[in-house]
């Protein structure tokens, strides 16, 4: 145990942070015993009505979402980005070489308005390719692609990893990330994740969070240096429908970070803009400084 654990169940008392039950709560696991760790499945019924109802607590979201939710709720606050990108397109067709090779090809990819959907129609609109996109479950599109059922798929870590790990014939044609940098000459990747909460519990609760952040950025790194402790965790704490050892190769592809918000600002204005001119109802208006919290 690291000497600054000792100290943050005093200091993080009372603390409250919903998260979703998937990877990018890896970095919480270890602080669950500190603080009050929510995991949650469905973003539109269990968390919407909390932010409306404007609990005090800390919330993981997407980035997109985040910036929804500001126009109808103008004291929310992004503090900061948890991923900068997990997403994959993965093909078993062994002659794709750009991404033209997909025009009018059946592209599977998780619910309309997620953040699978949204990235990949912004990468195809730039590329100028449009295939036929079927929408359906994330795991259920894992396990199709795996049987050999389907061509190509755009999934999450660590439903990726898993695809690879079962089916020799998948590989990764496109890793989201590094497409992000390439095409929009960035260097951090796709801010698609959030850490946000209110300006008045924001304000109240300066040393408490601070604190917090501190305690998450360490666990973040710790989870990116021991992916193999990690995985275990994410198996037990989680309950994720992987075997550890996927887990574990896929968390160097899971683009877990922690970046203050007005550090990464640019990047995020940069992403909810095209995000816009690609399917405004993904964004709404472009947020202004205020947003920006931390």
């Amino acid at each position: 145990m690291r000497w600054w654990v000792l100290f943050f169940p005093t200091i993080l008392f009372g603390l409250t942070i919903y998260s979703p039950k998937a990877a990018p709560a890896l970095p919480l696991l270890k602080l669950t015993n500190q603080i009050n760790v929510v995991f949650y499945q469905d973003l539109t019924t269990e968390i919407l009505p909390k932010i409306v109802q404007r609990e005090e607590a800390l919330f993981i979201l997407p980035v997109n979402m985040a910036a929804k939710l500001y126009q109808k709720t103008p004291d929310l606050r992004l503090i900061g980005i948890t991923s900068v990108g997990m997403l994959a397109l993965l093909t078993t067709n062994i002659s794709y070489s750009n991404w033209q090779d997909l025009a009018g090809k059946k592209v599977h990819i998780g619910a309309p308005g997620s953040s699978p959907d949204t990235i990949s129609r912004v990468l195809l609109r730039v590329h100028g390719v449009k295939p036929e996109i079927i929408y359906g479950d994330s795991p259920q599109i894992a396990q199709l692609l795996i049987a050999g059922k389907i061509e190509n798929a755009v999934l999450p870590e660590p439903l990726a990893s898993l695809a690879l790990a079962k089916n020799p014939h998948v590989r990764m044609f496109k890793i989201y990330r590094e497409e992000w940098n390439r095409v929009f000459s960035t260097k951090s990747g796709v801010p698609q994740t959030a850490l946000v909460s209110f300006a008045g519990y924001l304000s109240k609760n300066q040393q408490m969070i601070s604190s917090f952040l501190q305690a998450y950025h360490k666990e973040v790194q710790w989870v990116n240096a021991h992916p193999a402790e990690a995985s275990q965790l994410g198996v037990v704490g989680l309950g994720l429908q992987v075997p550890p050892e996927v887990i574990e190769k896929s968390i160097p592809r899971m683009g877990l970070t922690y970046l203050p918000a007005r550090f990464i600002r640019e990047d995020i204005l940069l992403y909810l803009k095209v995000l816009k001119e690609t399917d405004e109802q993904t964004v709404g208006s472009i947020p202004d400084d205020t947003f920006f919290a931390w």
